[in-house]
């Protein structure tokens, strides 16, 4: 994603997709030759297309999720709060990614990338499955928890180890976090220690850590320091002291292949102690954006800014769509209980839906010596992901 003008681009051409959003045609079709548009069509065929319509679709919102910031950084956790509409009570999903929402907590979770256009989706109360499709890299113990990119390990008041791709970040003095007692609580999305509340979520680099005040954590020697608005600073092995101390949105500590970003509105001081060992200590903050780096100083300033200018919620857009989960049940019944859900006991039939590929056809082949009435229309198919596409339905009956 390209910044905030894709995402209103994005948005018009929704809107005008939804508008447009598609009326059927039907025509009667005589085994004697020739077709008649409109006459002759029972009124039955309209009636089998809405249980159709009613068993496949899904009443939905769908919110664009735009980053202010014009970046292409990947596997950002999203982790905040967000006024649902009264009346939804479903589950939800970030496009490309499985998220958690609770309405009941009005709350997102969720891990996206910068570089595509991204939006999120609730849906009705009837709805319980999408996340189902969802995967996650998220493993635990009763004192550590991981996922391929992060192994973080607790003990002591804190942490005993922070790695990224299996290289140890922190000193063998660890993190203080101010607390001694454990407790692993797992998601689909992400996992968290309950007693410092700090949190992974999966297929991320990231972390985030609630109410940080007082945290103190020790790092091995890092060569490069950059704190946010200044110039970039090298530190030597001879560099002791306070390196700097003060109100920040942000700061990074890296090597040429690995380091740690601390985002968001933050008060602290970092120093270098005569061990080589960096001590960085938070004394005021809502929370800690804790990114561990896998390429050095860059991506830790790219994510102080993305975190500094906000990841917004847009306009919320309607829509009614089918499901793939309904499509695959349709599919997966049984003739007799199809027919009765349908209401097809009284016809001879062909069903077909087709998107990209045929993905639903029930009934048998066309007659050549029979009249057959056919209607055709178009409506949207939401995938596990919140993606959208375009699907057509063509219904044939006879006697």
């Amino acid at each position: 994603m390209k910044g905030q003008s894709v995402n209103v681009d994005w948005t018009v051409g929704l809107a005008l997709f939804l508008v447009s959003v598609l009326s059927g045609v039907a025509i009667f079709v005589s085994a004697h030759g020739g077709s008649t548009a409109g006459s002759n069509v029972p009124e039955d065929i309209s009636i089998i297309e809405s249980r159709m319509e009613d068993e496949l679709s899904v009443r939905g919102v769908r919110v664009p999720v735009i980053s202010v910031e014009d970046s292409e950084l990947s596997d950002v956790p999203i982790d905040r709060s967000y006024s649902f509409r009264e009346g939804f009570s479903g589950s939800g999903a970030i496009k490309n990614q499985i998220s958690n929402i609770s309405l009941e907590e009005n709350k997102v979770i969720g891990v996206l990338d910068l570089d595509r256009d991204t939006s999120l989706i609730y849906l009705d109360g009837e709805v319980s499955d999408m996340d189902e499709e969802g995967s996650t890299d998220l493993d635990h113990g009763s004192e550590e928890f991981s996922n391929s990119k992060v192994d973080v390990g607790f003990g002591g008041d804190g942490l005993t180890s922070l790695k990224i791709n299996d290289v140890e970040l922190l000193s063998s003095d660890g993190a203080n976090l101010g607390s001694g007692d454990f407790s692993i609580e797992e998601y689909d999305t992400h996992s968290r220690e309950s007693e410092t509340g700090l949190t992974i979520y999966k297929n991320s680099a990231e972390l985030i850590l609630k109410d940080p005040s007082e945290a103190l954590f020790s790092f091995r020697g890092f060569k490069e320091f950059y704190w946010d608005g200044e110039d970039k600073m090298n530190i030597s092995e001879e560099s002791e002291g306070v390196l700097k101390s003060g109100e920040t949105e942000g700061f990074v500590l890296a090597n040429e292949s690995e380091g740690v970003s601390f985002a968001e509105n933050l008060e602290a001081e970092v120093s270098k102690k005569n061990d080589s060992s960096i001590e960085v200590e938070v004394f005021e903050g809502d929370k800690i954006r804790l990114r561990l780096l896998e390429d050095g100083l860059g991506s830790g300033k790219e994510h102080i800014d993305v975190v500094a200018r906000g990841i917004v919620f847009g306009a919320e857009e309607d829509f009614t769509a089918a499901k793939d989960t309904s499509i695959e049940s349709l599919n997966n019944m049984d003739d007799r209980s199809f027919e009765s859900l349908i209401g097809l006991s009284d016809y001879s039939y062909n069903i077909s839906l087709i998107s990209d590929s045929q993905v639903l056809e029930r009934g048998s082949e066309l007659p050549d010596q029979t009249d057959v009435v056919v209607s055709e229309r178009s409506f949207l198919k939401i995938d596990s992901e919140g993606n959208f596409t375009e699907i057509d339905s063509r219904v044939s009956l006879w006697h």
